[in-house]
């Protein structure tokens, strides 16, 4: 900012824009500068007067939902949600339904998502189709829910390896020395 004025704001994690006045900014003739920074990210304006601006903070990070796979016609215990597009020190949280509830949060506390992006990988196969909420927080404190459908999945033998067979023997085995 332009001169010596300066003003501290209390913000709330998750804010995607701050809105707040300022008084005493310097006005007339000319372009002044208004810069605002937070967690890292800063975001400067140009004004005559009055002047605003807000901070940009996004989360591109994506979370998707991946159905059980089949051992024959039974069906494993491996349904995963994976993330992608998350940078370094995005952290998540999730949640059974289609908001996310902290307080009944599936992952517990925030946690790094892992390198490979799959952030849980032993759900059941639900019987219909499960929402889940995923809370991506980037770095610099701001969050995304992205909600994903598990959809169950129909384990089906393939008919030439679970077609019940019936073995008889027609003829008995020829034995040397044995005469029929």
């Amino acid at each position: 900012m332009d001169g010596s004025n300066s003003l501290t704001l209390a913000v709330s994690a998750g804010a995607t824009s701050i809105p707040y006045s300022m008084s005493g900014l310097i006005s007339g003739t000319g372009t002044h500068t208004v810069t605002v920074s937070y967690l890292g990210q800063s975001a400067s304006t140009t004004y005559t007067a009055p002047a605003s601006c807000s901070v940009v903070c996004s989360v591109t990070a994506v979370a998707t939902a991946i159905p059980v796979t089949c051992a024959g016609n039974s069906a494993l215990q491996n349904g995963k949600i994976a993330v992608s597009g998350f940078t370094d020190g995005d952290t998540y949280q999730y949640s059974g339904g289609t908001v996310f509830n902290p307080a009944v949060s599936l992952s517990g506390p925030a946690q790094v998502i892992p390198a490979g992006g799959v952030i849980v990988s032993n759900l059941a196969n639900p019987v219909a189709s499960q929402p889940y909420t995923v809370r991506i927080y980037s770095g610099q404190g701001c969050y995304k829910d992205s909600t994903v459908m598990l959809l169950p999945t129909v384990c089906t033998c393939p008919a030439a390896s679970c077609v019940p067979l019936v073995i008889k023997q027609t003829k008995g085995a020829r034995r040397y020395g044995v005469t029929r």
